[in-house]
Formats: C-alpha cells, sequence, structure tokens
C-alpha cells in the first residue's frame, strides 16, 4: 500500500513538472515572438537609424542580453524602447560615456536621462564629459535626475532663500559686539553681516579659539569653487559627519542652487590664532521647499586670518 502510494505521488510530481515545464516553453516561446515584433519596429525608428552602424549592433547585443533577463519583452530593455523611441538618444548618451552594459540597458536610468535632457537639450555633450569622469554613473544620474526634478518643482531663485534661525534680539548684546569686533568687513555692511550670520543658525553662536595651523572645510558643488569671503564653513569631524550622511543638502541647510550632483571639499588653515564661532544650521525655505538644518557650522569672520582655499576631495554622496 505504501509503495502505491508513494508511486501515485511520483507520478503527481511527474506530471505537474511536465506542466510547468509546457508553460515555461510556450512563455518563453510568447517572449520571442514578441522580441522579434519589436526588434523590426526599432529598426525603423529615426533614433536608431541616426546611431552610426558600430552602435547599432551594440545596441542590437544589449537588446538582446537585456531580453534573456527578463520574463517579458514589454518589462525590459526593447518593450521600453518601442515605447519611447527616444529612449534610444539616451542609450546613445550612456554608450557615448562608456557606461557599463547593464547600466545603460537599465529603461529607469534611460528615462531619467532622457527626461533630464529633454529639460536641458544643449546639456548633452557636458554630461557625457561629466560622466565620463564620474567616479560612480549610476548614482550620477540618479542625482542630475533628483536635482533637475526639484528645481523643475521649486524653481532656483535664490531671492526666495531664507533661513529660519535666530535675530539678533535672541543672542545676548556681548556675542554680538564679539561677533561685530571679530569682523573683517567694512564698516556699512558689517552689521547687516552679522545679522545674517546670527539668522542662519538655530542656536546661539558660541564663541571658539583655534589655534594656528587648525583646519576648517567646505563643500561646494563641483566646478563652483570657494569665494575669499565665504564665512560658512566646518571642522574635520564635522565634515565626514555630514558625508556619512544620506541626507547631506538637508543637514547643510543649502539652497536648491547649491545642491550638487558631485561635490568638492575645500580646506583653510588659520594663519594666527584666532577666534570664530560656532552654531547649528537652522532650517531653511525656498519657494516651499525645506530643509531641516542640524549640522554645526563654524563662522569665520576674517578670512584675511587663514589661508586661501584648496580643494582636498571631489565625491558623489
Amino acid at each position: 500500500m505504501k509503495q502505491f502510494i508513494y508511486l501515485c505521488c511520483l507520478l503527481a510530481c511527474m506530471v505537474s513538472f511536465a506542466q510547468t515545464a509546457e508553460q515555461f516553453t510556450d512563455a518563453s516561446a510568447r517572449k520571442q515572438d514578441d522580441f522579434a515584433r519589436t526588434l523590426p519596429e526599432l529598426n525603423e525608428a529615426p533614433e536608431f537609424k541616426g546611431l552610426s552602424p558600430i552602435q547599432q549592433q551594440k545596441l542590437i547585443n544589449d537588446l538582446a542580453e537585456s531580453e534573456k533577463n527578463t520574463d517579458e519583452v514589454s518589462n525590459g530593455l526593447a518593450g521600453a524602447m518601442s515605447s519611447t523611441p527616444t529612449l534610444i538618444d539616451a542609450w546613445k548618451v550612456l554608450d557615448d560615456a562608456g557606461v557599463e552594459q547593464a547600466l545603460r540597458s537599465d529603461p529607469d536610468k534611460l528615462a531619467k536621462v532622457n527626461r533630464y535632457l529633454d529639460h536641458h537639450p544643449t546639456n548633452k555633450d557636458r554630461f557625457v564629459e561629466d560622466l565620463k569622469k564620474t567616479s560612480d554613473p549610476e548614482k550620477f544620474i540618479d542625482r542630475t535626475f533628483w536635482i533637475d526634478a526639484l528645481i523643475q518643482q521649486y524653481g532656483n531663485d535664490v531671492s526666495q532663500f531664507t533661513t529660519q534661525g535666530l535675530s539678533r534680539t535672541d543672542v545676548p548684546p556681548s556675542t554680538v559686539d564679539d561677533m561685530l569686533h571679530a569682523s573683517s568687513a567694512p564698516a556699512d555692511i558689517r552689521q547687516g553681516i552679522v545679522d545674517d550670520l546670527i539668522h542662519s543658525g538655530s542656536t546661539v553662536p558660541f564663541k571658539v579659539d583655534i589655534q594656528a595651523g587648525d583646519a576648517l572645510f567646505k563643500i561646494s558643488p563641483k566646478g563652483n569653487g570657494v569665494s575669499d569671503f565665504s564665512p560658512y564653513w566646518v571642522t574635520k569631524r564635522e565634515l565626514d559627519d555630514v558625508r556619512s550622511e544620506e541626507n547631506l543638502e538637508q543637514k547643510l541647510g543649502l539652497p536648491l542652487g547649491s545642491h550638487g550632483v558631485e561635490y568638492e571639499v575645500f580646506k583653510i588653515t588659520a594663519t594666527t590664532d584666532v577666534s570664530a564661532f560656532t552654531s547649528t544650521i537652522a532650517p531653511t525655505l525656498q519657494n516651499g521647499y525645506a530643509t531641516i538644518g542640524g549640522a554645526t557650522q563654524t563662522l569665520v569672520l576674517d578670512r584675511t586670518l587663514w589661508s586661501a582655499a584648496s580643494k582636498v576631495a571631489t565625491f558623489i554622496p
């Protein structure tokens, strides 16, 4: 009796396996048929015809490779390009930049590149060159799309950027006097500058003594550099903490125009013993876009007592 039951179970398993294999074969055949119908459509697309013969063959190879890794043609590269032929242009951009096959065959990444170049068609050559140089092409694409989406939604009018920090009346007069005394700004704008520095923080500025040779750091979007007068800096410890955060822009309270796909780190060194002030970066608003702040900034009020800024690192968050 046990043998009979075992044989029945075995037979049932064999039937189930045969049915599954048949279903798999049918699905595979349908996928191949779909791919065979889609490829000629793409060959006729103006975007495909605009490729060089070498890139045409490379794209066909990418399409075939992508087809192997998807359950349905509609879910893969061929289906995406059939629905949106301009993704072929985005594929060409990624191929021109020399990115790996898996990345240039990712429909999501192609859609992001396509959207960005729709908004900025004159940036294509620069985008390709920057993509060639970046240490992380995938992050570069994601962050380019993210920043562009923010600016499309909120705009980039820096005049609408406001810090939600303290006012002079929230700060002890002795602290205000210390900041005015430490500032090297011209007398006619010194009061306003100190007010802005106070307003950039959510805590009362705290005076700190810095020794000659001590260094401070600043994060700036790649290519923007640092002015000779910028007062906003961080310590090495704070720099390391901020770089480890996923929301770097939020912690630093950056304006939208200072959101970078990549960042450069600049360093200044005190040339003599000097005083500076620390405070917690305040939340900010810019046309509805809000940041939370929270990092600790070091306010340098007299840059003449510091070395010129030098670039020490480049990174992509």
